[in-house]
């Protein structure tokens, strides 16, 4: 790929203008201290993030810029050194950045746990991370990395309990014996000279560090380590993406040739038992292409390719058209009447969204046929684009790669960058099923319509609950969703999913240091991960949302694939309630009664499985043997991982559908909570 001086994207017409960190306060220098920050020896980039990497820019939305070095980031096994470019792009770091760290000599008995969040408000907290701005503490839990065994690379992370603000701030102090400091932390907080600190950065501790510190009591004189950092601009985040929504709809207005192809299957006997879906639809349609070209024939070529196209400015720009696939079924319900005898209906439209790197296939699942039936919806589901099957060969190819020319490491912008694009086509999807697909004779029974234009909702599970979120928050035609065993952000969830599990050997194998490795999959991938997942679009959906949108997320504890703290992560964002009667308290949630009439917001609604063990602390995988208590055995015909249950209850369908259909949360588990025997309701 040629390679472009690194230029900052700025929408501040489309997106408006975003938070500035006062330079003439700061005094952020035009280029970065040094390629490494002295106060983390351990590893270059280290620790993260940290305004050491910044630099002024007037052209972005905070006033600076990330400006890596081309040597800070990690070199693999290949002697391959990742390239900074993409991250370099950003005028600041994720809001939902993990602060990481190694420290010598760790000592983390009494730091603030998971499972005591609000212990981040104690006058003594060994760790805080104080917003420079009102000078408020963040809320946050400090965890050891348990992804190795090996103690002399595990990192010390300060998880974030919900996102930072934009264009903001922020100092990072440990103390109370923690750790050891460095010798240039030491030089730097005792005030002593050393050749290990540039004087850009002794400035920076005196003048905007170390008073934010005094001014909320914490001397100086304690700290073990401190940092500080600034978050994007939600037009440098989000901007990209906007502008891609919007030119998509200004295409769409034109009204071009779509260019539809669609067919089905013979129609399905109702009458036979067991069966619930009378007609099953395919076909395809045009959307536009931001992409530098389309899918080509050998999967592999994706890794350099796939990403978007980059005007002089940076901008992305329309690169002709693509095709896009979809699947729709009709129900015997929506086909001969929910009572089976009055006839065909127009019903609403369930646009579904699919599981990691899975396709448009899973909308033929079973379950899903017997919910569509029993309450009379039509399904709608495409295959998602930068996290569909076809992109698997792509992107282990990107990270396996020894090719330091095209493919390696340095280009995982890809996968959100295709993701970019998929969420494009899911918005613009939704749209041609109800104003055109809905047209078609095929999607008729006889001279009845069965898709009502005016009503269409969103489920999605899993991976299709994650980016089902950010779709949420972008899509204009969609006001409430269903997310099932839903989490974010990504840096939170990969480490403690075993779906990540060969992902995360490919990373251990390339990178000379483990600790790189949380580096990567913790830090840096985030800063890139944030346009299309829930992470970015957090602070849209609900709070700062011209008209809020609302969620219902149905989580399993114990979850393998996705962990619970990745929902309770997004219920503090969007101020979503939990039940009175729910299995158990989550921190920063408020509990609501959720009986009667149920209530209207968002809500979050975990469910219980009773053969599983208390749900482990730890940064792995529940149902690894790190996570699994000594001795514990799995029962008979029950699987150590919930994830698919919670979709197969009876009662979290019937929550699903009212919450789709009337806004409303309603408790269907009764007292006690949602707490289940079985992996679902019989024949679901």
């Amino acid at each position: 790929m040629t390679r472009q001086a690194p230029l900052l994207l700025v929408l501040l017409a489309a997106c408006g203008v975003g938070t500035t960190v006062d330079d003439a306060v700061i005094g952020w220098p035009e280029v970065v201290a040094g390629s490494c920050d002295p106060t983390d020896p351990s590893v270059c980039a280290l620790p993260w993030p940290s305004s050491h990497f910044l630099v002024a820019d007037e052209s972005s939305g905070t006033g600076v810029r990330l400006g890596l070095a081309a040597d800070t980031l990690p070199i693999t096994y290949d002697d391959i050194q990742v390239d900074p470019f993409f991250w370099n792009e950003r005028d600041g770091f994720s809001i939902n950045s993990a602060a990481i760290t190694y420290l010598e000599d760790r000592d983390l008995s009494g730091t603030i746990t998971v499972d005591d969040i609000g212990a981040y408000l104690q006058a003594d907290a060994k760790t805080v991370i104080l917003d420079a701005e009102t000078g408020e503490r963040h809320p946050h839990w400090v965890e050891l990395d348990t992804t190795t065994e090996d103690e002399g690379q595990q990192v010390v992370i300060l998880r974030p309990a919900k996102p930072y603000e934009w264009g903001r701030r922020y100092v990072v102090a440990l103390r109370g014996g923690i750790g050891k400091s460095s010798p240039a932390f030491a030089a730097l907080r005792d005030d002593t000279q050393s050749d290990l600190v540039p004087d850009v950065r002794r400035t920076h501790y005196e003048d905007n560090i170390f008073p934010v510190l005094e001014e909320a009591g914490i001397d100086r004189s304690g700290l073990v380590l401190a940092w500080d950092f600034v978050t994007a601009s939600r037009e440098g985040t989000l901007g990209r993406q906007e502008w891609i929504l919007q030119d998509m709809e200004a295409w769409y207005a034109e009204g071009p040739d779509l260019g539809v192809q669609i067919e089905a299957d013979a129609d399905k006997d109702c009458s036979k038992d067991g069966e619930n879906i009378f007609r099953d639809i395919r076909g395809s349609f045009n959307v536009p292409l931001y992409m530098q070209f389309d899918q080509p024939e050998d999967p592999l070529v994706k890794g350099p390719e796939a990403l978007l196209t980059r005007d002089a400015k940076g901008q992305p720009f329309r690169n002709g058209t693509s095709r896009a696939d979809f699947v729709a079924r009709i129900p015997c319900s929506v086909a001969q009447g929910l009572d089976g005898s009055s006839g065909p209906f127009a019903a609403p439209v369930l646009q579904y969204g699919h599981g990691l790197l899975g396709d448009k296939g899973e909308a033929r699942t079973g379950w899903l046929a017997r919910m569509a039936d029993t309450y009379g919806f039509v399904i709608f589901a495409m295959d998602w684009t930068g996290f569909m099957e076809d992109d698997v060969p792509g992107i282990t190819f990107m990270l396996a790669s020894a090719n330091g020319d095209d493919t390696n490491p340095s280009h995982f912008a890809i996968i959100p960058e295709r993701s970019m694009q998929g969420m494009m086509e899911q918005v613009l999807g939704l749209r041609v099923m109800r104003e055109v697909l809905s047209k078609d004779p095929l999607l008729a029974v006889g001279s009845t319509p069965v898709v009502d234009p005016g009503k269409g909702y969103y489920l999605g599970n899993s991976q299709g609950g994650i980016l089902g979120a950010a779709l949420l928050a972008m899509s204009p035609d969609l006001e409430r969703g269903v997310l099932g065993v839903v989490g974010g952000p990504y840096s939170l969830l990969l480490p403690r999913s075993k779906d990540f599990d060969p992902f995360f050997a490919i990373f251990r194998n390339k990178l000379v240091d483990h600790r790189e490795t949380m580096l990567f999959v913790v830090g840096l991938t985030q800063q890139l991960w944030d346009p299309t997942e829930p992470g970015g679009w957090m602070w849209d959906l609900a709070r700062d949302a011209t008209k809020p949108k609302r969620t219902l997320m149905q989580v399993a504890i114990y979850d393998n694939q996705v962990t619970t703290l990745g929902a309770h992560y997004m219920a503090r964002a969007y101020d979503a309630k939990i039940g009175t009667n729910a299995v158990r308290d989550v921190w920063g949630v408020e509990a609501v009664d959720l009986g009667g009439e149920g209530y209207e917001g968002d809500a979050l609604v975990e469910w219980e499985f009773s053969w599983l063990p208390d749900e482990p602390l730890i940064t792995a995988p529940p149902g690894s043997k790190e996570a699994l208590p000594a001795g514990w055995k799995e029962p008979d015909g029950l699987d150590v991982d919930p994830h698919e249950c919670p979709r197969r209850q009876q009662q979290a369908q019937q929550q699903a559908w009212t919450f789709l259909t009337t806004g409303k949360v309603v408790d269907t588990c009764g007292p006690g909570g949602c707490v289940s025997d079985t992996c679902g309701t019989p024949g679901l």
